[in-house]
């Protein structure tokens, strides 16, 4: 997900309830509507989902939770579209499509262009639905991971909602909330790290990648996934006779877009083996990866037209490229003008060398 708006400061009821109107115009009448749990968050939930039921839309009303159960919401409910509210005083509103993923930017434009009328037009018929989100998101934690015995890691993170439900799904199906494993969360539960049993630290892209190889050779199932995931996972796929797509969003799976599921889904298979997180982690073939940021004046697609390479696609905000049987990804970094570059290369030199020379040549 991302920020739709992040308005630094009490939002109003009034602006609130026009926030979920406009939403419902754009994305259709069926929204989830999460909070992080502050008193102010909840105000400002119901009274978005009041804007929804204005406009003869079912406002899903979902409970406190935490940002990355927004992929989860989405598909267990059928959603629209999802709603996330966080912050205390000041407020910070995020807004996701039926797949969990951002909005596009004509969406963006049309909510904010709603958003900031005076009145909409109302509609009735409209409905506003309390659910138990935390209650049905538990039994899918214990239904992905099946069994989780022979398992011993530690769970942290800032969010106790996000600690709890990992927390308490590792020792309803027979594993130990400790361990020199640790599987450390964002606040969100977007974003997660982990230390394997020899000290080493293992990021979430690293995490998805394992469990990509995984699927491709144990389950032999096509899988979609993002183009910053290891480029090993082309030749892995080959060799098992699997079909493989990759895109700039990644597959749809819960996993790849809740690190609570992505961290239960790496547990079941530690379990499943019976090995560690660094064993496990070493079916993986291993690539370099070389990154480098840079500015340019042109935009995303005239950095493009400048690569010279084998095999080229753009959504027309990222670039992926494979460059002398390297990937290569290019990101907008926020600032207008500042992009990221990410090599990834059978070795650390082939993949210096080639983000040198595309430094060099978008420079």
């Amino acid at each position: 997900m991302k920020s739709f708006c992040v308005l630094n400061c009490a939002v109003t009821a009034a602006v609130a309830e026009n926030i979920g109107a406009a939403v419902a115009v754009v994305l259709g009448g069926k929204l989830g509507v999460l909070y992080c749990g502050t008193d102010s968050s909840f105000e400002t939930a119901q009274n978005i989902a009041k804007g929804i039921k204005k406009q003869g839309g079912c406002a899903v009303l979902a409970g406190a939770a935490f940002e990355a159960q927004t992929a989860f919401a989405c598909k267990h409910y059928s959603l629209d579209g999802a709603i996330f509210v966080s912050g205390d005083k000041k407020c910070s509103i995020s807004v996701c499509g039926a797949d969990a993923t951002g909005l596009t930017g004509a969406q963006e434009e049309a909510v904010s262009e709603l958003a900031a009328k005076d009145k909409l037009g109302g509609h009735r018929g409209g409905v506003t639905l309390v659910t138990d989100l935390d209650s049905a998101y538990y039994k899918h934690l214990l239904e992905a991971a099946q069994s989780l015995e022979g398992i011993a890691v530690s769970i942290k993170s800032e969010n106790l909602l996000v600690k709890s439900q990992l927390s308490r799904t590792v020792l309803a199906l027979g594993g130990e909330n400790k361990g020199r494993t640790v599987f450390c969360l964002s606040p969100s539960g977007l974003c997660v790290s982990a230390l394997d049993e020899y000290g080493k630290i293992h990021t979430r892209d690293e995490l998805l990648s394992v469990i990509y190889a995984l699927k491709i050779t144990r389950e032999k199932a096509p899988v979609e996934l993002a183009f910053s995931l290891s480029e090993s996972l082309d030749a892995l796929a080959a060799e098992n006779g699997v079909e493989i797509k990759r895109s700039f969003v990644g597959g749809s799976e819960l996993f790849a877009r809740d690190s609570v599921c992505l961290s239960v889904e790496i547990m079941k298979y530690m379990s499943q083996i019976g090995c560690g997180l660094g064993e496990l982690c070493r079916l993986l073939p291993q690539t370099a990866v070389s990154r480098k940021s840079f500015y340019s004046s042109r935009d995303i697609l005239a950095v493009a037209d400048s690569v010279e390479c084998e095999h080229l696609v753009t959504d027309g905000s990222n670039v992926f490229a494979r460059v002398r049987g390297s990937n290569v990804l290019v990101t907008p970094n926020g600032t207008r003008g500042r992009y990221c570059l990410e090599v990834q290369a059978a070795d650390s030199e082939t993949a210096h060398e080639i983000a040198l020379n595309l430094t060099d040549i978008f420079n």
